[in-house]
């Protein structure tokens, strides 16, 4: 079910793609931007980013990546929407293996996947996770939610065997609300020139996002700093 509704899976047709991110709030100028991928497979790709206060082309080949940067900071609603491109439901795999809730009321809208662990009755943010479904739009994803984003998306049309979404929705962490249109989506030829790198970028060197869990925090006395 997962497979359907996701571009980027081992077997996959290597695609060409355009997300189009405008802001539902006419104020919110700074909240729009552009994301250009191309994709060969899982770990061959070029992704470019334009946004008014972040930029970035990546490439990704193998086990190397060359990455260049305008701004110092990745805003989070523009790593959703990648998100949404490359991977809407990475925290799928989180779900698998688990004893899992599995909601679906008769009179609900939605049936949901989701997790919820609790450790000395402190629940582990990192753990939660949903995945839900439309009962009205069969097995196509309806929305994905955990504690550092919520991604919904709709108006799905098909491209070779999957279901894609056209239309994707985010929020920023004051709230505004931002829609992502996928503009074009069409078979590609992958060209070895776009994805060869010149000049690798080391790790340290990267614009990497971690989330750690608050719980080792209030145990240690070590003072942890954010770079």
């Amino acid at each position: 079910m997962i497979a359907t509704n996701v571009l980027t899976t081992p077997d996959a047709h290597p695609f060409h793609a355009v997300l189009v991110i405008s802001s539902e709030a006419s104020s919110a100028h700074e909240h729009h931007g552009r994301i250009e991928v191309f994709w060969a497979d899982p770990t061959s790709y070029f992704l470019k980013i334009e946004t008014p206060e972040f930029g970035q082309t990546l490439v990704v080949n193998g086990d190397k990546a060359q990455e260049s940067d305008r701004g110092d900071f990745y805003p989070g609603w523009v790593q959703d929407f990648v998100g949404a491109l490359l991977d809407p439901m990475a925290r799928a795999k989180d779900l698998r293996g688990h004893p899992n809730a599995y909601s679906d009321f008769p009179a609900a809208i939605h049936y949901c996947i989701e997790r919820d662990d609790r450790r000395n009755g402190i629940t582990d943010d990192l753990t939660f996770a949903q995945v839900c479904y439309n009962k009205s739009l069969g097995t196509n994803l309806s929305y994905t939610l955990d504690f550092t984003h919520y991604l919904g998306v709709e108006n799905f049309a098909n491209f070779h065997e999957k279901s894609i979404a056209r239309t994707y929705h985010v929020s920023t962490r004051d709230d505004t609300k931002l829609q992502g249109a996928l503009t074009t989506l069409e078979d590609w030829k992958p060209d070895t020139t776009q994805l060869s790198i010149t000049n690798p970028t080391a790790p340290f060197d990267r614009i990497l996002t971690s989330f750690v869990s608050r719980e080792p925090l209030h145990k240690s006395a070590t003072r942890v700093i954010f770079e």
